[in-house]
């Protein structure tokens, strides 16, 4: 993965030089530096979804050790069941704050702290004593497992290629189910031994310590498209050059920009009275006139929407 992610760096310092793979170069050329795009890509959207296989450990690894935590700390069953029930409810405060904070410092700086996050809370489930700190904890958890599911769907789908995003986006479903694996394993393997359930849990905490590292290398780039909303167009372009090659970068500057002059057409409107309603309603009212016009679009919002259904039923 590292290997692969290196030349990020010597690609982006030398696309001035090289142009991004110019036509002027040799076929084979071009296909050359489109594969080391997709390997940087792939390389890339592994090392995120180790970062998603670490929540769902977190998620599996307690179904384990809630037994042995009843039994150390003295439980009763609604404190068991408040245990249990305050990760999903902490998911949900988190993927708002993930948003957020990826809109405000950038795709990079939230996986950095998704990352602290959810080293934090395992790391403080398997040291605490006292019942209102692991609840505190198992919260931390919760809300680091909501911003890391939105933060790292945004970082993926954005300097992934066209034809590669969904099954890459789709390693998260499998990330999450592996990770479930795993807590189950860990349960099995470290019954038994002393301060058993400390162990499980505090095993949750390694491989986003690991992820945390690796970001910190200058290998992993900020989202190009959150460097095109901050004005760092040419910044934006290199980054997609060097995981999506030269046209399709080209081609999504463009449609960013497309988009960019859409948005300001719409405030100016709203500004001057040449349109009725809050700009929130127009753009609800432009969606909605998408959806009617795109059958592609009303395919994708029902099988979202099913799966979003299908998940929390089962």
């Amino acid at each position: 993965m590292i290997a692969s992610l290196s030349g990020y760096g010597t690609t982006v310092s030398t696309l001035s030089k090289t142009d991004g793979c110019v036509a002027k170069e040799p076929v084979h050329h071009d296909l050359a530096c489109q594969n080391g795009s997709r390997s940087r890509a792939i390389a890339f959207a592994c090392l995120l979804w180790a970062l998603i296989m670490s929540e769902g450990y977190d998620f599996g690894v307690l179904n384990g050790a809630i037994v042995r935590i009843k039994e150390d700390l003295q439980c009763s069953a609604f404190e068991i069941s408040l245990l249990v029930a305050v990760t999903p409810l902490s998911v949900i405060p988190g993927s708002l704050i993930g948003g957020a904070l990826a809109d405000w410092v950038g795709r990079w700086r939230s996986l950095l702290f998704c990352c602290m996050v959810l080293a934090a809370g395992p790391l403080g489930m398997a040291c605490c004593s006292s019942k209102v700190a692991l609840f505190a904890f198992r919260a931390l958890v919760g809300t680091g497992i909501g911003a890391g599911l939105v933060v790292v769907s945004m970082y993926l789908a954005e300097v992934s290629p066209t034809d590669l995003r969904g099954r890459l986006t789709l390693l998260e479903d499998v990330g999450l189910t592996v990770g479930m694996l795993l807590g189950y394993f860990a349960n099995l393997l470290l019954l038994g031994m002393e301060d058993d359930w400390r162990w499980m849990l505090g095993l949750g905490a390694v491989v986003p310590l690991a992820v945390l590292s690796m970001l910190f290398l200058p290998l992993v780039p900020e989202s190009p498209r959150w460097l095109f909303a901050v004005g760092k167009e040419d910044s934006a372009e290199e980054t997609l050059m060097a995981f999506v090659g030269r046209a399709e970068a080209q081609r999504s500057i463009a449609a960013m920009r497309a988009q960019q002059r859409e948005v300001e057409e719409r405030r100016q409107q709203a500004a001057g009275g040449k349109s009725s309603g809050s700009p929130q309603l127009s753009d609800w009212s432009s969606s909605v006139g998408d959806l009617r016009r795109s059958a592609g679009l009303r395919r994708m919002l029902t099988a979202g929407s099913a799966g979003c259904i299908g998940q929390t039923a089962c």
